[in-house]
């Protein structure tokens, strides 16, 4: 017997992060996060990643980036992730 492949797919109507479907509808089987830790949206995931980025390059290349410049990059890149997804699509 053969398995449907299972593929991550985003579901931009509620704005989350990708589910485990096979082509179609969430498999019944498929995790899901306990109800007291809500999913984290998309642009919040997008901002975290920038941030932890900046940290990084801070802790390891020895950059300062000033708070100006972190939330200037914040906000590029939160009206930037809609683009991101379709360029990565």
């Amino acid at each position: 017997m053969t398995q449907a492949p299972v593929f991550a797919r985003f579901d931009s109507t509620v704005g989350r992060l990708p589910r485990l479907t096979a082509g179609g509808p969430p498999l019944s089987g498929a995790p899901r996060a306990p109800a007291e830790e809500p999913a984290m949206k998309v642009h919040d995931f997008a901002y975290q990643v920038a941030m932890r980025t900046i940290e990084l390059m801070e802790q390891n290349q020895h950059y300062k980036v000033s708070e100006e410049h972190r939330k200037e990059i914040g906000k590029q890149i939160l009206e930037e992730v809609t683009s991101i997804l379709k360029k990565s699509s």
